[in-house]
């Protein structure tokens, strides 16, 4: 897995965890609304060289493991990607991705998300900065803190 995806990052130690704010229990299962996805997050995680673990902490933490969820910014979907046809916040910048029923398809939106996801990490080189990108604010690092606690907690 490219970066050792759910370890924090050097010198980090626990500021991930205090960061994001919350403690997870330890479980060796996920959740009942995310393992119902975990073949089609295996494969995409083994598709893109990323922590099936990340990736089912995005789920969790984006749409709770509903394919239907729609935020009020326009993202769609498990991994909650904006659409090309829902985006209410800057629209211009979201023109080239799938639409929002495109990405109602569990398949078509882990498979999205993911190789968006290997594309940020490609992009940045750490998995802090990666995640930050997907959520689409770079200010802190909140968003990451919290998936990667949750990842190292699957």
């Amino acid at each position: 897995m490219a970066g050792g995806t759910c370890a924090p990052p050097a010198g980090w130690s626990n500021v991930t965890l205090i960061l994001a704010g919350a403690m997870f229990m330890q479980t060796a299962a996920w959740p009942p609304q995310i393992e119902l996805w975990r073949p089609i997050i295996e494969r995409e995680a083994a598709a893109n060289r990323i922590d099936p673990a990340l990736l089912a902490a995005i789920i969790h933490i984006e749409s709770r493991g509903w394919a239907g969820a729609v935020s009020r910014s326009g993202a769609c979907g498990l991994m909650q990607v904006m659409a090309s046809d829902t985006a209410t916040v800057h629209p211009e910048l979201f023109a080239d991705r799938p639409t929002c029923i495109e990405l109602m398809n569990p398949a078509f939106n882990v498979a999205w998300g993911a190789d968006y996801l290997a594309t940020n990490y490609e992009t940045y080189g750490n998995w802090p900065d990666a995640l930050q990108h997907y959520y689409g604010r770079t200010v802190d690092y909140r968003y990451s803190g919290l998936i990667l606690a949750l990842c190292r907690e699957y």
